[in-house]
């Protein structure tokens, strides 16, 4: 055969791809173009001469190919299908199917997609078991299709993964269902990170079907001599993963853990599927897993702290019930990364470095699903002794998104935390949070009663509470966009940063919190000429009684907000805010201290200044339709507009100007005027 170059037919701009693909094996089937086929093809010595030639053909197809003359195309195509060549007997298959440059006919597509299956051509393989599965071509039959997608998944071809446990799912009828078979391809096609097959897989265990685990299945620390080293590795894993079993569930495994000893130190450990179930059908199921530990001062039967490093991409598949039974969420992830420190007396990770993907966060009940492509841990929080941790951590999601069927509700392109923690004892923190769930939880049901919940939650507070005497976070969200249950949109977001610090000096506490964002967006025109576009808020929060507030909180018997005022009083807890926000129309900016008082009604006395732009716009807005405003907004903002005393703002504008004063006998003056006596007029 020879092919001649056209030099003078520009190539269009529009590529085509299966051009593309014809003039790539055409370059490796040709031994030289403008000679025939049959010709013996020039030797070569120098790879570089060799690279050049190809270049020159390549150019040289490209001009033959510019005309877009698919029959030409077709032709050259089939020739070298003719010959053997299994890609091109899949594509020339392409072209018979879709009826470009030849003739439709169904039935030489799948003449030709048998040819390249034949020849062992993954994509052909799949595209005939497609033809089978929808009687294309060729007599429908799923028989057909189970067995050439199942030679083309052997390949470790993706889509034949996925349509092979679609079929034994039933998805595509009922003649091959094979649930055991269908959760293998779909688990594979999963962890791939292929959606379809992780949505089609969490139906699959929706349906009511269990992998075959063995049942209630307790690892046994005796399995291994542990008088040697692999013995002792054994049991460290075996009492960790006993250890993470939660009160009232027994955990089913699908065989032993394996560990075997390795070069500098290492050993690798295979740990089986294995799930922790409860009475009320709630758990969380662990695909098969490997990992590599190794002691980190390199002393096994001593060690504080062990290296892992896992070996193996997991799927996690995580189904949880509410104390009250009443919610169910489905949650799955692929695990591409989890490397770590980890101390084994406390089961914590002193360090870490994760990355998950795929998440999926399912509510089946309510056809609500929380997506994310990426998920990223990394942090150090090692302590300055055993058993303590303390440094920075980072958190980071990207691309979330909130849907029910057909319409998103909610999207954010990226979330990151950071936080810092000090002085946090991880064994006295673990050992009495378990401590506590176990006394706590009933015996015949994992139902609360509400004082027992109470109860619950305030001894872990505390326990909380003084385990981490200094800590800190910081969150960051970018481009958040909200839609109605319609999918219209309500408002967007172009960032948000909020951030929290927490310091503990027994008996006081002191919190600060700071809050921004920016370009918020409103549907409503009216809602975006006065809404803070910009906005900028911080609080702080001094001397705090946290644990005699927190005691007196939860104790149903003396609780009283007299009581907790004379604590903060006596301590001389102190609030300080600041605000500033600035809309299209409308500006605030806001400044104040508040301390506590036993003797005031609100438990605190002090002022504010405040200072209000535009605050006649903003009348104007909650006048204008008053039916949609809160009728507390509108009193609030025809009271303010009354008693503000206007002067020049910073940019020249009018300003609203406000000193706002809490008493001690319960009144709040505004510009010395009662706001009680104003509202009463009102």
């Amino acid at each position: 055969m020879i092919i001649r170059s056209e030099p003078h037919v520009k190539m269009p701009a529009a590529k085509n791809r299966i051009k593309a693909l014809v003039l790539l094996m055409a370059v490796a089937a040709m031994p030289a173009w403008g000679a025939s086929a049959a010709d013996p093809p020039p030797q070569e010595n120098s790879e570089a001469a060799a690279a050049a030639k190809a270049a020159k053909a390549l150019e040289e197809v490209q001009g033959a190919l510019a005309g877009g003359d698919d029959k030409k195309i077709a032709r050259n195509l089939e020739a070298l299908a003719k010959s053997g060549n299994a890609k091109a007997q899949a594509m020339i298959g392409d072209l018979y199917l879709e009826g470009k440059g030849v003739e439709a006919n169904n039935s030489m597509a799948w003449h030709w997609y048998k040819r390249a299956a034949e020849n062992e051509d993954a994509e052909g393989q799949f595209k005939l078991a497609e033809l089978y599965r929808l009687g294309v071509g060729v007599p429908f039959s799923l028989a057909g299709a189970a067995e050439w997608y199942a030679k083309a998944a052997e390949k470790d071809h993706l889509k034949a993964q996925k349509h092979l446990g679609l079929l034994y799912a039933g998805k595509f009828g009922s003649s091959k269902v094979d649930k055991k078979k269908a959760e293998e391809w779909l688990d594979m096609a999963a962890k791939k990170g292929d959606v379809e097959a992780e949505q089609a897989l969490d139906e699959l265990y929706d349906s009511g079907y269990e992998s075959p685990f063995r049942q209630g299945r307790t690892l046994s620390v005796d399995e291994a001599d542990i008088d040697t080293d692999v013995g002792f590795i054994h049991m460290v894993i075996t009492n960790a993963i006993n250890a993470m079993i939660p009160p009232n569930a027994t955990m089913k495994m699908n065989g032993p853990v394996r560990v075997a000893e390795e070069d500098q130190g290492w050993f690798a450990v295979s740990i089986p599927d294995f799930a922790f179930v409860r009475s009320d059908g709630s758990g969380v199921s662990f695909a098969e897993s490997g990992l590599k530990i190794k002691p980190e001062d390199g002393n096994i039967k001593d060690a504080h702290a062990y290296r892992v490093n896992v070996t193996l991409p997991a799927r996690i598949r995580a189904t949880m019930v509410d104390m009250n039974n009443s919610r169910k969420l489905v949650i799955t992830h692929n695990q591409k990364r989890f490397n770590g420190l980890w101390h084994p007396e406390s089961n914590r990770f002193a360090e870490a470095d994760i990355e998950l993907t795929n998440i999926l966060i399912k509510e089946p009940e309510k056809s609500l699903t929380v997506a994310a492509d990426r998920f990223v841990i990394a942090g150090n929080r090692k302590g300055a002794s055993p058993g303590t941790s303390g440094g920075v951590y980072r958190m980071g999601i990207a691309k979330i998104a909130v849907t029910t069927p057909g319409v998103r509700l909610a999207s954010l392109e990226s979330m990151e935390i950071t936080g810092n923690i000090g002085g946090f004892d991880d064994k006295a923190f673990t050992d009495n949070i378990r401590l506590i769930s176990q006394n706590a939880m009933p015996k015949t049901t994992s139902r609360l009663s509400p004082d027992a919940s109470r109860e619950l939650t305030k001894k872990m507070a505390l326990t909380a509470l003084r385990a981490a005497p200094n800590m800190g976070v910081d969150l960051k969200l970018v481009n958040l966009e909200i839609n109605d249950d319609k999918g219209k949109s309500v408002g967007s977001l172009g960032g948000l940063n909020f951030s929290a610090a927490w310091g503990l000096e027994m008996p006081y506490a002191a919190l600060s919190l700071a809050y921004a964002h920016n370009n918020l967006k409103a549907a409503d025109s009216r809602s975006q000429a006065v809404a803070p576009h910009d906005a900028a808020v911080s609080i702080k929060v001094e001397r705090l009684p946290i644990e005699a507030v927190l005691e007196a909180l939860f104790d149903r018997q003396s609780f009283s907000t007299a009581g907790i005022r004379s604590l903060s009083a006596q301590a001389g807890t102190k609030i300080i805010a600041r605000a500033d926000m600035n809309a299209v129309k409308a500006g605030l900016t806001l400044d104040g201290l508040l301390k506590a008082d036993a003797a005031s009604v609100y438990g605190v006395s002090g002022g504010f200044d405040l200072a209000v732009k535009g605050i006649d716009k903003i009348k104007e807005a909650a006048t204008k339709d008053p039916k949609n405003v809160e009728p507390i907004f509108l009193l609030l903002t025809n009271m303010l507009s009354d008693l503000a005393v206007a002067g020049p703002g910073p940019d020249g504008d009018d300003t609203a100007r406000f000193h706002i004063d809490i008493t001690a006998d319960g009144k709040v003056l505004i510009n010395g005027n009662d706001m009680a006596t104003a509202a009463a007029n009102k």
